[in-house]
């Protein structure tokens, strides 16, 4: 029969035990509803994993073991970048582990299994630009996409003279040139005709008349 310390013993043995079960079960779970946090991998992280690379942007590439191929490169205005034993490749529109496993497969051909790594440095591709009759037109960096509205706040807003109902979005696209799109903001703070709200892409531009 168990005397009265041995029993506070055994019950703080069953307590700690049951308190690891539960911590264990609550990791099991959140590494089901959060992907990668579980194997550490933070969302900073996938979010750079799957950023496209866009012309101006710096990008870190360096191969693991050798410091003559760690480089600082610049994706140029026709959306290449260079690296030395690969040469020059395509990089605007692609995204880092696009990139990495091309270049990987092209230093094949002279280093045996290359661990290679990339990273942005520096985002420089993600503009869009606001001119007219806002209060603060100009070129503006974003983090992410943004909507037409969102863009006209970061531009200080309309102006007593802008024509509301005219805006126009300009944007170039690589196959069928310059699209434009219209823009009536009475309507859209109205809550009307909310697919005009449409999201920016890197480089639009938005003219208030």
């Amino acid at each position: 029969m168990l005397k009265n310390g041995e029993i506070m013993k055994y019950s703080k043995f069953n307590a700690i035990k049951v308190s690891l079960m539960s911590l264990l079960v609550l990791i099991f779970a959140v590494s089901f509803v959060v992907p990668g946090w579980a194997d550490g991998e933070s969302t900073a992280k996938r979010a750079n994993r799957q950023y496209r690379v866009g012309v101006g942007d710096v990008l870190i590439l360096s191969v693991w073991k050798d410091s003559n191929l760690t480089r600082s490169v610049i994706v140029l205005p026709d959306g290449t970048l260079s690296f030395p034993l690969v040469g020059r490749i395509q990089a605007e529109g692609r995204t880092l582990i696009a990139i990495k496993n091309e270049i990987t497969k092209l230093l094949t051909k002279y280093i045996p299994a290359p661990t290679l790594s990339i990273e942005v440095s520096k985002v420089n591709s993600m503009v869009i630009y606001v001119d007219g009759k806002v209060n603060r037109p100009g070129r503006f960096e974003i983090a992410d996409n943004i909507n037409v509205l969102q863009a006209l706040s970061l531009a200080g807003g309309l102006n007593a003279f802008a024509q509301k109902s005219d805006i126009r979005i300009f944007r170039e696209t690589s196959s069928s040139g310059t699209k434009m799109y219209k823009f009536n903001y009475k309507s859209v703070v109205s809550g009307r005709n909310l697919e005009n709200n449409i999201k920016l892409k890197r480089g639009d531009i938005i003219v208030v008349p």
